[in-house]
């Protein structure tokens, strides 16, 4: 049995957000990808994504992505990094009501909330083959 969330993500500061279904044990990178396709960018700037005041979750793949994310580009501060080709979503949003920030472009500074909407089984979900999927929109 797999588990099944549903996540809304929704812009700050703006009313347009996405609904999506993917799968608990996908990584942070494949959420990444996923949002990247859904809002239309093609994945040019460094992102990261934020769990409260403690945890940041980022892509450490190359030394300079890893220098970036360790403090060199963003601001210096006391939260444990994950790297996002490892983490699962499961690992961080595995209760109805958690969130987190997707943020993009740290120039311009996108932010994006994630809300874990439920978490549904697998088994029961016969609509869709394949995960990730977006469910609906308000765009």
């Amino acid at each position: 049995m797999q588990d099944i969330l549903q996540l809304k993500i929704e812009i700050q500061g703006m009313n347009t957000w996405r609904k999506i279904f993917i799968e608990s044990d996908a990584t942070f990178q494949d959420l990444h990808q996923f949002v990247q396709k859904i809002y239309g960018w093609e994945n040019h700037h460094l992102h990261e994504f934020l769990v409260e005041d403690t945890v940041r979750i980022a892509s450490t793949k190359t030394e300079s992505t890893r220098d970036k994310i360790r403090g060199k580009f963003l601001h210096r501060d006391d939260r444990e990094v994950f790297e996002e080709e490892q983490t699962l979503l499961s690992e961080f949003l595995n209760t109805k009501g958690d969130s987190l920030v997707y943020r993009y472009d740290f120039g311009d500074d996108w932010r994006y909330d994630i809300v874990l909407e439920s978490i549904q089984d697998r088994d029961y979900i016969e609509e869709y083959d394949e995960f990730p999927v977006k469910l609906e929109d308000n765009f």
